[in-house]
């Protein structure tokens, strides 16, 4: 199998997502506004104190990073000599790795299908798509960190 990592919105056949700007900035923009409304309230501080923005501009730069890093959406291309047995085998690792099928989603998309965590985990981890490009082709999109996971196991 050969793995091939790619950006998703290089190439116009891949699955939609956020990339790293859209992550960078709404962590960036939440940071902030969590800084400013919590030290305003806290260290009873007006909202347009600017060592407020301050704080909050550097731990914003700081979430932004860390948060596009780990939860941006990336995907990786597998190829193989036999799709059934890449199908099987990753579908085994999607399972060590908590992800089950999703049977509502992949009902509605004909195109690719969808796993997910069940439970509570379900709200922390994002789902993982996968579609058959070609006969020996199968692209991955996921969460950086969960894409990350899956490559150790391939």
């Amino acid at each position: 199998m050969t793995k091939d990592k790619t950006e998703p919105g290089s190439d116009g056949s891949q699955l939609p997502g956020p990339g790293v700007g859209f992550t960078f900035l709404y962590y960036f923009s939440m940071t902030i506004v969590v800084v400013v409304v919590a030290g305003s309230q806290g260290l009873n501080l007006s909202v347009s104190s600017v060592q407020l923005y301050r704080y909050g501009i550097i731990l914003g730069l700081l979430a932004g990073g860390i948060g596009s890093y780990f939860n941006r959406t990336a995907s990786i291309d597998i190829s193989t000599q036999n799709a059934s047995v890449q199908k099987s085998q990753l579908e085994q690792i999607l399972a060590e790795l908590g992800f089950e099928r999703d049977p509502e989603a992949t009902e509605q998309q004909e195109d690719y299908t969808v796993y997910r965590r069940s439970g509570l985990a379900s709200l922390f981890s994002g789902k993982v798509f996968t579609a058959q490009r070609s006969s020996k082709t199968t692209q991955i999109v996921s969460r950086a960190a969960t894409l990350r996971r899956l490559q150790r196991r391939l």
